[in-house]
């Protein structure tokens, strides 16, 4: 039951959910709102979160928020990010709520977390804590990773930076390991660190992923913790996207 969980201490979550989905088509309504087998995808992350015991809940909400809140109900934070200049915009808005004994936070797509397994989120928060890191993500090996942030290596095999497909070159385009979205952060690190962040000059958007290029110039401590199984993350950027997530998603619950 999601109220037996043990609660996490000093420890949040960021719910992102302000954008507009427009790669899935979404013109009138917040694409976390879709469907998932019945129920809006944002709903079975949250669940998810909430067996982890993790409190409080913070929603970062903007295209259609009335329409988000009065779905979620007024049990959540929510988190008026106004412009949507981008993840690490978000990221920052919501820091700014938080309470000072919070010292780390989970941080999530409303749109592409619906999947996961309670435990691997704990796995990604017990490795974040007990390897002292400031930033811990986790990674999918995908035999089709276009449309995803390539995960990007140096030559010891420590995490360097993500680069966003748009971004990426053809040699990087090549990499299979991507980022899910999902990451374990420092409360202090994002306090130093996302002051830090620059404007994409072609997306006009500050990208939260730039922060793990930033901390490894820094020499913080950056952790991976990978996704077995790749259906245990699917991304849903495209009507095919979504198709597939409510035949998956149908599938599990049948199981």
């Amino acid at each position: 039951m999601e109220d037996e969980a043990v609660m996490v201490r000093n420890m949040g979550a960021v719910v992102l959910a302000a954008g507009k989905g427009t790669r899935i088509g979404m013109k009138r309504s917040n694409k976390v709102l879709l469907p998932l087998a019945g129920k809006p995808m944002i709903m079975r992350s949250l669940s998810v979160i909430r067996r982890c015991g993790i409190a409080p809940i913070l929603i970062v909400v903007g295209f259609q928020q009335e329409a988000v809140k009065k779905r979620l109900g007024p049990e959540y934070v929510y988190v008026d990010q106004g412009e949507l200049l981008g993840t690490g915009h978000a990221v920052a808005q919501a820091v700014t709520h938080l309470d000072l004994e919070i010292r780390d936070i989970l941080v999530v797509n409303g749109d592409d977390s619906a999947f996961y397994d309670p435990t691997l989120l704990q796995t990604l928060i017990e490795r974040h804590r007990s390897r002292g890191a400031s930033l811990s993500l986790l990674s999918v090996h995908k035999n089709h990773p276009s449309g995803f942030g390539r995960i990007i290596r140096d030559d010891s095999g420590e995490v360097s930076a993500i680069r966003e497909e748009t971004d990426a070159s053809q040699e990087e385009k090549a990499i299979n390991e991507v980022n899910t979205g999902t990451y374990c952060f420092s409360v202090g690190f994002l306090r130093e660190f996302l002051p830090k962040l620059r404007m994409n000059a072609r997306k006009g958007e500050y990208y939260l992923t730039d922060l793990v290029e930033l901390a490894y110039e820094s020499n913080q401590k950056v952790e991976t913790v990978p996704v077995a199984q790749e259906g245990s993350f699917i991304g849903i950027n495209t009507r095919e996207d979504l198709a597939y997530a409510n035949i998956q998603m149908k599938k599990r619950r049948r199981r």
